[in-house]
């Protein structure tokens, strides 16, 4: 497990578990969970979030108030290309960790999402893969934890959610799990796969304990 910083990989030395249950229409969030030791004292190791955690903020109470959103051409299945919506209605950050909530839609009919649609550099087919924060004023880019102890395409287990099969003209719920941001950062820009990056989106701080 490794938390990506920048480009700087912290490699870990065990990795004990980790686990995400992927958006459904039904369920529409993941349950991240992992315990890691860290190769520096500088990394962080997933934090336990629950689901009904992730639940209650995200789309609990109906489609949140967007505070940040961008749109794009993505290729999906079949060679179609087609535009994608998403926005951004949360980046909470705790002590230990960062949540980012945000949702995905077609803007042109249902789009059938690709293996490769999404994805990064560690050619994740099943996670949406390549997403992360930065700090405009630090330049430091978060990203989700990785399990570098898999090779291959589609190994690598994320704390980001499954990617859905196909988008239609509703909002896709979706979620993130990064490490912690600097305490000083007010907003982030937000970078989601294969769509222009959404630039000052506001930080919202959570308290010890909360």
């Amino acid at each position: 497990m490794s938390a990506r910083r920048g480009t700087v990989v912290v490699s870990a030395i065990a990795v004990v578990a980790t686990l995400l249950a992927g958006c459904t229409g039904g369920d529409p969030t993941p349950d991240a969970s992992s315990s890691a030791a860290s190769a520096t004292p500088s990394a962080t190791a997933p934090p336990e979030v629950s689901a009904a955690e992730v639940a209650d903020d995200l789309f609990g109470a109906g489609v949140p108030t967007a505070v940040g959103s961008t749109s794009g051409d993505v290729e999906g299945g079949g060679g179609k290309t087609g535009a994608v919506d998403a926005e951004v209605y949360a980046v909470d950050a705790y002590a230990d960790r960062t949540l980012v909530s945000f949702g995905l839609r077609s803007g042109d009919g249902e789009l059938t999402v690709a293996a490769f649609t999404f994805t990064g550099p560690q050619w994740s087919f099943d996670y949406l893969e390549g997403f992360a924060v930065v700090d405009p004023t630090t330049q430091e880019r978060l990203e989700a934890y990785v399990d570098t102890s898999t090779e291959g395409a589609g190994a690598a287990h994320e704390t980001c959610s499954l990617k859905p099969k196909t988008l239609g003209p509703d909002f896709y719920p979706q979620t993130c799990l990064l490490p912690p941001l600097d305490p000083a950062t007010t907003a982030v820009t937000v970078e989601i796969p294969n769509l222009p990056p959404i630039d000052d989106v506001p930080v919202t701080r959570h308290d010890a304990g909360e």
